[in-house]
C-alpha cells in the first residue's frame, strides 16, 4: 500500500484514477469528489476488502503475466519495473501524476501494465493481446471508460519519467468467477490523449487552483458539503423562519416532484416485470439464454433480533447499549 508521504503527493497533483471522474464518465466518483479529496485536509482510512484484496492480487497478477511472457517468448530481454518502490507519483507539468503498477522496459519502450481484479466480464471486450512477441491492437475492444482514462493518462507521464517512448499499455485481469487470466491493450490515440489533457487542465485549473467549488451533484462529497455547510442548531430546534421564494425554489421542487413520480412509475413497471418473469421460472431454478442468466432460488432469510421481546425481557440491555444520534436536517416537500 502507498505510504503517508506518496499519499500527500498525489493529492497535490491530478492522478489517473481521477480523470475519469473529472471528465464525467466514471461510475464510481464524479468531479466533486474528486475536488473535496483535493481540497478537504487528508484522511487515510483502512483499505476497505475489495482494496486490500486488490493490492495482494496485484503483485500475483503481474508474477503470472511474467511467467507467461518468459514461456511464450524464452529469448526476449525485458526489466518489469515496479514504481510503488520509487518515488510517486511521476508527475508531469507538476499537475498531471500517475501511479502505474508496473513498467515493462525493453530496448526500444517502455509498456505500462496495469492489474485489474473483476468478478465477471461486464463491460469486457475480447482479448486483444498476443504473449507472442508481444503483438498488441491486433483488434478492437472494449474495456471499462475509468480503466481507458487511466491508461491513457499514464502512458505520457510514464515516458516523460522513463525518457523511452511509450506507446501502449496493457491492463493484466484476473476475472474471479471465471478464473481466468486476460490481457488488454490500449494503444495512444494523439487526438484523445489532447483533448482530455485540455479538459482536465482547463477543470484543474478553476476547481483546484482558482479555488472554485464544482456545481453540487449527487456525490457522497456533495451530500458531505451540503450538511457540513449548513448544520441544525445544538439543541435541534428550528429557526422559525421560512424564506420567500424568488422563483429559484419552486422551478427545483417542480423538477423534484416530477423526478419522484417517473421514480415511482419506473419502480411499479420494474416490479410487474419482476413477477412476471418470477411466474415464467415458474418452479424452476432460472432460466439461461444467450448473453443472459435469470435465476430464482431459494435463499436463507437473514437472522434478526427480537427487539420487541428484548425490551420487555431486558430493557438495561436495551439502555446500555443505546447510542442517541445527533440531530439532523431532513427535507419535505409538499
Amino acid at each position: 500500500m502507498l505510504t503517508l508521504e506518496q499519499l500527500q503527493r498525489r493529492q497535490s497533483c491530478l492522478t489517473a484514477s481521477s480523470v475519469a471522474s473529472v471528465l464525467g464518465v466514471s461510475k464510481w466518483s464524479t468531479g466533486f469528489d474528486v475536488y473535496a479529496s483535493k481540497t478537504k485536509p487528508l484522511e487515510v482510512d483502512e483499505p476497505s476488502p475489495a482494496q486490500l484484496r486488490g493490492h495482494i492480487f496485484e503483485a500475483a497478477i503481474i508474477d503470472f503475466f511474467e511467467r507467461e511472457l518468459r514461456a511464450v517468448n524464452p529469448d526476449l530481454e525485458f526489466e518489469l519495473v515496479f514504481p510503488s518502490e520509487q518515488e510517486t507519483p511521476f508527475t508531469l507539468e507538476d499537475w498531471r501524476g500517475a501511479t502505474p503498477d508496473c513498467l515493462l522496459v525493453l530496448d526500444d519502450e517502455v509498456i505500462l501494465i496495469d492489474a485489474k481484479t473483476q468478478r465477471e466480464r461486464r463491460d469486457w471486450g475480447d482479448t486483444n493481446f498476443n504473449y507472442k512477441g508481444l503483438e498488441t491492437g491486433t483488434r478492437e475492444t472494449t474495456i471499462p471508460l475509468d480503466y481507458d482514462c487511466q491508461m491513457r493518462w499514464s502512458m505520457p507521464i510514464v515516458q516523460d519519467r522513463m525518457d523511452k517512448p511509450c506507446h501502449r499499455s496493457l491492463l493484466v485481469v484476473f476475472f474471479t468467477l471465471t478464473d481466468t487470466f486476460e490481457v488488454f491493450s490500449v494503444d495512444r490515440n494523439a487526438c484523445v490523449e489532447d483533448q482530455m489533457v485540455e479538459n482536465c487542465r482547463n477543470w484543474w485549473w478553476k476547481h483546484i487552483v482558482a479555488g472554485v467549488e464544482p456545481e453540487l451533484d449527487h456525490s457522497t462529497s456533495a451530500c458531505a458539503a451540503v450538511k457540513e455547510r449548513f448544520p441544525p442548531r445544538a439543541d435541534g430546534s428550528p429557526s422559525g423562519e421560512l424564506r420567500h421564494d424568488d422563483g429559484t425554489g419552486k422551478t427545483m421542487v417542480e423538477q423534484i416532484k416530477a423526478i419522484k413520480k417517473q421514480k415511482k412509475m419506473i419502480e411499479e413497471e420494474l416490479k410487474t416485470l419482476e413477477n412476471r418473469l418470477k411466474t415464467y421460472i415458474g418452479d424452476d431454478d432460472g432460466i439461461i439464454g444467450d448473453g443472459f442468466k435469470a435465476t430464482w432460488k431459494p435463499q436463507k432469510g437473514r437472522a434478526a433480533i427480537d427487539m420487541k421481546r428484548l425490551k420487555t425481557d431486558h430493557p438495561e440491555i436495551i439502555s446500555t447499549y443505546t447510542k442517541q444520534e445527533d440531530f439532523y436536517k431532513v427535507l419535505r416537500i409538499r
